[in-house]
């Protein structure tokens, strides 16, 4: 089996044939000892070889199962910072994921995935950008929730009659390189007019933009306030945070999520009262509904928008992708199905559609579903 990245991830939303077997795993209570690990292991894979076996021929079950069965040595040897792992597998797929944040023990076998955990990391709801200022340098990370990594790098070339920007790019282009001049290069910090250094944000501007364009999550300045100033008067991306990082601060990307994580996680709760109050809105207008089956038909019509679903609640069964009706199931008798909120929320994505997962109390309604409709 292989490791899914997280652009692997979009992929598993589309068809699958035969069954989809989904495992979610917590790797912080499983064992560490081979031996216990096989033992807990094969337990669980004896129920879900049963379960498919119900649906499925001993020859199918047999096939889908055999990548699994090399589970053990993954699960004794834990990713670092993760806490949990995903599995997922089909007749066309065979990987897993490691889960950076708790989700709970979960074995689905349905028709399609299940994603819901990973919602949020399919549509980038918690992707952020930060750009840290400086007079000789600046430096853009994107990050999420646990972490941020370096994706490009300017250095000011002040010669004696103009600022000057080159690039270099390395690695497929996900670091750019920009040599530094000589004062750039001194240990005291050099104070250079106002004009000169406006004139290196505006040379690195055109370079940050590019490796922006397509982004959709709050980008956060990192410098002294002088830096802000400049910069917000020539920036051009359209979802540049109203707070910022007033501090200068070393160009290390663990230094840089530290600081800039809160603020992109408070930008995160004003969008989503903004979801709230766009729902309320569009109720007033007939546009908004929280009932599960008039939600899961309009999805199939692509007639939703923007969908809001419970991280808690769990409708078992399966969403009839051709009428848009949802078949509800037993969980205790039946073995195959899932969670249909799931199920409908991959498909309004299909459909260019927006998903949030939001907390129970979060929700607008006491309903575990809610939708705003196109028309």
């Amino acid at each position: 089996m292989k490791m899914f990245r997280s652009s692997d991830l979009p992929k598993l939303l589309k068809a699958q044939p035969g069954p989809c077997l989904s495992m979610y795993i917590d790797t912080k209570s499983h064992p560490q000892s081979s031996n216990v690990a096989k033992k807990r292991w094969q337990k669980t894979f004896d129920e879900v070889d049963s379960r498919i076996k119900r649906n499925y021929t001993k020859h199918h079950a047999r096939f889908l199962l055999e990548p699994l069965r090399s589970m053990p040595e993954l699960l004794s040897k834990p990713f670092p910072d993760s806490k949990g792992i995903a599995l997922f597998r089909s007749f066309t797929t065979a990987g897993y994921y490691p889960i950076e944040e708790h989700t709970s023990p979960l074995t689905a076998v349905s028709d399609t995935f299940h994603l819901k955990p990973l919602l949020k990391l399919i549509q980038r709801q918690e992707r952020y950008s930060a750009l840290a200022l400086n007079q000789r340098c600046i430096s853009l990370y994107r990050g999420g929730r646990n972490a941020a990594r370096l994706v490009a790098r300017f250095h000011a070339d002040y010669g004696e009659k103009e600022v000057k920007i080159g690039a270099d790019h390395h690695a497929g282009g996900s670091r750019l390189v920009v040599p530094r001049g000589k004062l750039a290069r001194d240990i005291v910090l050099h104070f250079r007019p106002v004009k000169r250094v406006s004139r290196f944000l505006e040379l690195a501007e055109p370079h940050v933009w590019k490796e922006l364009r397509g982004e959709s999550g709050p980008l956060i300045l990192v410098g002294t306030p002088f830096m802000h100033r400049l910069y917000r008067n020539m920036n051009c991306y359209p979802h540049l945070s109203k707070n910022g990082v007033l501090a200068s601060l070393p160009h290390r990307a663990r230094t840089i999520h530290e600081r800039a994580w809160p603020i992109a996680k408070q930008e995160q709760l004003v969008r989503e009262q903004g979801l709230i109050e766009q729902y309320y809105e569009a109720k007033h207008r007939d546009q908004a509904f929280d009932k599960p089956d008039t939600i899961a038909k309009a999805c199939i019509e692509g007639r939703v928008s923007t969908l809001l679903i419970s991280k808690e609640a769990k409708l078992f069964g399966l969403l009839d992708r051709e009428r848009g009706k949802i078949l509800a199931k037993d969980v205790e008798r039946d073995s195959f199905g899932d969670d249909v909120l799931d199920d409908i929320a991959q498909e309004v994505i299909l459909r260019k559609g927006a998903v949030h997962v939001l907390n129970a109390d979060a929700m607008p309604d006491s309903s575990a579903i809610a939708a705003v409709f196109r028309w």
